[in-house]
């Protein structure tokens, strides 16, 4: 069961193709329904690499992700947005855990995240009834454990503590060594990403820093 996945109604225009190690996106239209947003040319996603995209809101760094999250491939690919949590609001944490995972993973996943100080509440408390930070926490923490190729983040942060974030921070890094990961506009005081390749979005297209 997958609750992450959501496509834009938008009209989207584009030609994506995949190699190993690396998806390829060329010529890719990307319109709005107020209109034309951007044209992509020649862009590539490689392996071992983290991508933040940047830009005013309204550019299209959604619609980018979600243009990503359609191709069709060889690669598993998630989608996550703040959103969009992909969460039963009337189920507990661990009801929630036990929809992705079997029970020797939910076992694991408690281990990993044994140091988030409301963990344990989280896991007994029904997720309509949790502050916005644990479920965001919850969600992506997830989403994080999930086995994709290509890992999409949407505002992954925003309503996470700091401290929780560098947490959460250390095993997108993990995830990066074998994986494909692209977020937009994340927090900006990143605490543990410290290399990534910037691509701004403007008016007259998409740059990489």
């Amino acid at each position: 069961m997958n609750l992450y996945f959501h496509i834009s109604p938008w009209p989207i225009t584009y030609f994506l193709s995949y190699k190993m190690n690396e998806l390829f996106i060329t010529n890719l239209d990307v319109s709005h329904k107020k209109g034309h947003l951007f044209t992509l040319n020649n862009l590539t996603f490689k392996k071992c690499e983290i991508y933040i995209i940047t830009g005013e809101n309204g550019v299209g760094k959604t619609t980018l992700l979600k243009s990503i999250l359609k191709i069709n491939s060889d690669y598993s690919i998630g989608y996550l947005s703040s959103r969009l949590l992909g969460l039963v609001p009337y189920l507990t944490g661990r009801e929630n855990l036990e929809i992705y995972f079997p029970n020797h993973a939910i076992a694991a996943y408690i281990k990993k995240y044994e140091n988030i100080s409301f963990i344990q509440e989280l896991l007994e408390k029904k997720i309509e009834e949790a502050s916005e930070g644990m479920r965001q926490f919850l969600s992506l923490s997830i989403f994080l454990e999930s086995p994709f190729d290509v890992y999409l983040l949407d505002e992954p942060f925003n309503s996470i503590s700091d401290k929780n974030c560098e947490i959460l921070e250390m095993r997108i890094l993990e995830l990066s060594r074998e994986k494909i990961v692209i977020m937009a506009n994340p927090k900006f005081n990143l605490i543990s990403i410290q290399s990534f390749k910037e691509l701004k979005i403007q008016k007259s297209g998409l740059y990489v820093e």
